[in-house]
C-alpha cells in the first residue's frame, strides 16, 4: 500500500519549536492576538506543493517572523530559516505528522523585512518573511 503523505505543517512546526525554544511562539496560521504572542514565527506549506505518488512532498513553505524589535525580528527569521535547513539535514521526524524532513532545496528566498500587509506595520512590531523549499517523506514502513 502506498504511504500517506506526511503533514508538512506539523513537521515544520515541530522542527521550528525544537530549534527556537519555549520563548518563541510557533504557529501555522497568524493568530488574531498576534501582538500579544511576540516573538512569533508563522510557517505554513503553500498550496503549490507537489505530491509524489509515493507520499513524498516537495513543499514551498511561507516563513514569517515577528518581534517587537527590528533586530530581534531579523535574527529570529534567520534562526528559523537556518533551523529548517538543519532539520532537513538531520531528517527531523514527528511521529504524529507521519514523516520526516529530508531536503532543503534551492529556489526559496532568504528573510527580508515586510513593510506592508496584514498585520500592518507599526512602531511596536517588525516582520520578516522568507520562502523555503523542502522535501517531506513519509515514515518508512517495514
Amino acid at each position: 500500500m502506498t504511504a500517506l503523505p506526511p503533514d508538512v505543517d506539523a513537521l515544520v512546526r515541530g522542527a521550528l519549536a525544537a530549534e527556537l525554544g519555549p520563548g518563541v511562539t510557533v504557529m501555522t496560521l497568524m493568530p488574531d492576538d498576534w501582538a500579544a504572542r511576540l516573538p512569533l514565527v508563522v510557517a505554513r506549506a503553500l498550496p503549490a506543493a507537489a505530491v509524489d505518488p509515493r507520499g513524498v512532498i516537495a513543499a514551498v513553505v511561507d516563513l514569517q517572523a515577528l518581534a517587537a524589535d527590528r533586530t530581534e525580528a531579523s535574527a529570529l527569521a534567520r534562526r528559523a530559516w537556518r533551523g529548517l535547513y538543519d532539520a532537513c539535514v538531520r531528517q527531523h521526524a514527528e511521529s504524529d505528522a507521519g514523516g520526516y524532513l529530508s531536503h532543503f532545496g534551492a529556489g526559496g528566498s532568504s528573510p527580508a523585512e515586510l513593510r506592508t500587509g496584514t498585520p500592518g506595520p507599526d512602531a511596536q512590531s517588525f516582520r520578516f518573511q522568507a520562502t523555503v523549499r523542502l522535501t517531506a517523506r513519509p515514515t518508512p514502513t517495514p
